[in-house]
C-alpha cells in the first residue's frame, strides 16, 4: 500500500514532519515541490507476498520547498527511493538560523534531545527538555487531557493535522501542475510546552 496511488513518502512521514516544523516555525503560505518516481518496480520484503515484484503507482522521491507566514523557508524531502541521510537517523530536522543550528529529533519517535550549536560555539550542546515524559508517543494525549481540563487548545488538534493534510496535498499538487500552491491557513501556531 505504501507504492499504490494514496500512498507515497509525503503521505507516510509528511504528517510527522510538518506538523513539527509548524509547531517550531509556524503557518506554512506557499508549497513549491518537485517529484520523481526513481524506483517504478519494488520487491515485497516480507509477509505472504515477499519476494514478489510490484509496479509503484506513486512518486517515490518528493522535494518541497515551504514558505512560512513568519518569512522562514524550508526544504523538506521525503524519499522512497534514497539510502542515506546527511542529517543523520536521530536528528533528521535541522534549523539554520541567524544565531545558529539547532538539531531536532525525529518527530516519528515522539522523544529524543534538541541539539543546539549557538553562534560562536564549536560543538552543539544537548538542551535539557522542556516536559520530560517516559513514553512520548502519549504525549499528545496527555496535552489534550491538559487542554481539556485548562479551556485552551491542545497542541495536536484538528486544525494542525488539517493543515497538515493541506501543505502535503499542495505538494503534490505543486508537482503536477509545475506551480507553486498558496495556501491562506487560520492555524495559530502552538505554544510551546512550558509557556
Amino acid at each position: 500500500f505504501y507504492y499504490a496511488k494514496g500512498g507515497g513518502p509525503m503521505l507516510d512521514m509528511g504528517p510527522y514532519y510538518l506538523t513539527a516544523l509548524m509547531n517550531l516555525l509556524g503557518p506554512i503560505t506557499r508549497v513549491s515541490a518537485e517529484t520523481g518516481r526513481l524506483q517504478p518496480t519494488r520487491t515485497i520484503g516480507s509477509g505472504d507476498k515477499a519476494g514478489q515484484t510490484i509496479d509503484s503507482e506513486i512518486e517515490d522521491h518528493h522535494s518541497t520547498s515551504l514558505r512560512f507566514a513568519n518569512g522562514c523557508i524550508a526544504t523538506l524531502i521525503t524519499s522512497f527511493a534514497s539510502r542515506d541521510n546527511p542529517y543523520g537517523w536521530s536528528h533528521p530536522i535541522t534549523l539554520h538560523g541567524t544565531a545558529g543550528t539547532m538539531k531536532v529529533p525525529d518527530p516519528n519517535n515522539f522523544n529524543g534531545t534538541v541539539l543546539l550549536k549557538a553562534e560562536g560555539d564549536d560543538e552543539f550542546v544537548e538542551q535539557a527538555p522542556m516536559y520530560d515524559h517516559p513514553n512520548g508517543r502519549s504525549l499528545g494525549v496527555a496535552d489534550m487531557v491538559d487542554a481539556i481540563r485548562a479551556g485552551r487548545t491542545p497542541r495536536a488538534s484538528g486544525r494542525l493535522a488539517f493543515e497538515a493534510l493541506r501543505v502535503m496535498h499542495a505538494s503534490l499538487e505543486s508537482s503536477a501542475t509545475g506551480r507553486a500552491v498558496e495556501l491562506a491557513s487560520a492555524l495559530v501556531q502552538p505554544a510551546r510546552v512550558g509557556a
